[in-house]
């Protein structure tokens, strides 16, 4: 009997017509190709596989690892007071080398001379007016894209360790930050040292991998009081100074004795804070980092010490005015050691804003910026090139007037054109200084200097583009977070959420 084996399409209709001992002898031919194929193609896959495995690890031998990003905030620092900005004193050996490696912005601005909205400024590259945050306690908006953000999304580690409660969780700058560690909820702040050892714990954790890790030191901040060592290695008191500042209520007691030791007891405080800066510096480079690290030091602000004693009575605070001793801030930055190309030492005069080194690390870093940034990258002045930044812009908080200085309740704003500075206000009277020439501003030239009219006009047009991209503000409405911004002196004890 002979067995017969039909192969059908899909319509059904009889295509082939074979006997049995035909359709054996097609099926082994079948098989036996078939099974050539196969190990053709486990081949070719076996040595794709081999191949691109040794691509890889040829990458990795040859490409060095993504670099990482270290921005450390020395809170309050003044640029003047560093030695590597032509200050008198030896505050900052640790900063000082370096400035000598990087690159030193010599004239960097904040965008406003307060916490939390200029540290809003450095993460999202956008002015507090823009981001709704023009005082601290207002909550930074979740629409914003952070650089936290953007580099987590590239597969980064990041971490912050902060050392205020200004800067605490609470008011949402810790978006893209897989860790933010602000301290113990009962305290309003932490010395550098207690900062430091923290991050230092992290970094030993997240050596293998890309990481942007921030770090904000507040001891700059009154009330200034470094450890002994550093007391007295300044000549400072050896208590908290000063026993009130701000607009103070008795400035015949500020004599030259007395604010001759308390500008002591800041320049200790820097002291320490660069201590702490050579601190986390060495443990970068005993976990071998320190070549494989860009590196940023960054003030949020300066501070006013005594020069508007005689005019306002107001010493050793900040966010009031818009002077240059409160808004002109350190920026360095010292690049890894794989960007040659680029290393320092190199010194920039160009005026340059916080709100710059987020679209300069991305550039550096190769990544794509958000769509929402002010900033510029500062790649240009890196390479050494010529650039053209433009004006910048800062903005006074928003603050509670009172009968004996009404003019805190009105809008006060800030340009920088080269060596002109302008400061609008409505209500002291507008005022026009000569950087180069009279960098304490005290020559007001807004009557004399033809500039004048340009800058206004350049203001008004920065102001007319600068508009809120996320609502109303939202000032915070946690009792607790509350209580602790009174204590540190940010907000009355009468103003209300």
């Amino acid at each position: 009997m002979v067995t017969e084996v039909a192969h059908i399409d899909a319509s059904g209709e009889l295509i082939q017509l074979l006997s049995h001992e035909e359709f054996h002898t097609v099926s082994v031919k079948l098989v036996s190709k078939w099974t050539t194929l196969n190990y053709a193609w486990i081949s070719f896959i076996a040595l794709l596989l081999i191949w691109t495995g040794y691509s890889l690890y040829r990458y990795r031998k040859l490409s060095p690892r993504r670099p990482n990003v270290l921005i450390i905030s020395l809170d309050t620092l003044r640029a003047d007071h560093l030695s590597c900005y032509g200050y008198a004193g030896e505050t900052s050996p640790n900063i000082d080398k370096l400035a000598m490696q990087g690159h030193r912005f010599l004239n960097a601005y904040t965008t406003m001379p307060t916490t939390l909205p200029a540290h809003a400024s450095l993460f999202t590259s956008l002015q507090p007016v823009q981001l709704s945050v023009r005082r601290n306690g207002e909550i930074v908006p979740d629409e914003v894209v952070t650089l936290a953000e953007v580099l987590l999304e590239k597969g980064y580690s990041t971490a912050a360790f902060v050392s205020a409660a200004v800067m605490n969780a609470y008011y949402r700058i810790n978006q893209g930050f897989v860790l933010y560690d602000h301290g113990r909820p009962d305290r309003l702040s932490r010395t550098a040292s207690e900062t430091i050892d923290r991050a230092k714990i992290w970094l030993s954790q997240h050596r293998k991998e890309p990481f942007l890790l921030f770090v904000h030191l507040y001891d700059p901040h009154t009330p200034y009081y470094a450890p002994e060592e550093y007391r007295n290695r300044w000549g400072a008191p050896d208590q908290p100074v000063p026993d009130e500042f701000e607009f103070v209520r008795f400035p015949d007691r500020f004599t030259d004795d007395v604010i001759r030791k308390t500008i002591a007891a800041y320049d200790a405080e820097i002291a320490y804070a660069d201590w702490a800066v050579g601190e986390l510096m060495r443990e970068l480079g005993q976990h071998g980092l320190g070549e494989r690290t860009h590196v940023v030091i960054v003030s949020d602000h300066g501070e006013s010490l005594d020069e508007l004693k005689s005019r306002y009575g107001y010493l050793f605070d900040h966010g009031e005015f818009l002077y240059a001793y409160e808004l002109r801030i350190p920026l360095i930055i010292r690049l890894a050691k794989n960007f040659s190309d680029l290393s320092g030492p190199a010194e920039h005069a160009t005026p340059v804003g916080i709100v710059d080194v987020m679209p300069t690390l991305l550039e550096l870093l190769d990544i794509d910026p958000p769509d929402r940034m002010v900033g510029h990258s500062l790649m240009p002045m890196l390479r050494r090139e010529t650039m053209q930044r433009g004006p910048v812009f800062s903005e006074r908080r928003f603050a509670e007037a009172n009968a004996s200085r009404p003019f805190l309740a009105q809008e006060e704003l800030s340009i920088v054109d080269g060596d002109r500075h302008l400061i609008y206000s409505r209500g002291r009277g507008n005022e026009l200084y000569d950087l180069r020439g009279d960098p304490q501003e005290t020559s007001n030239l807004i009557d004399q200097d033809p500039a004048s009219a340009a800058l206004l006009d350049a203001l008004h047009r920065q102001v007319g583009e600068l508009k809120p991209l996320f609502g109303p503000p939202m000032l915070g409405t946690d009792p607790a977070a509350i209580k602790k911004l009174q204590s540190l002196g940010y907000l009355n004890d009468t103003e209300e959420p």
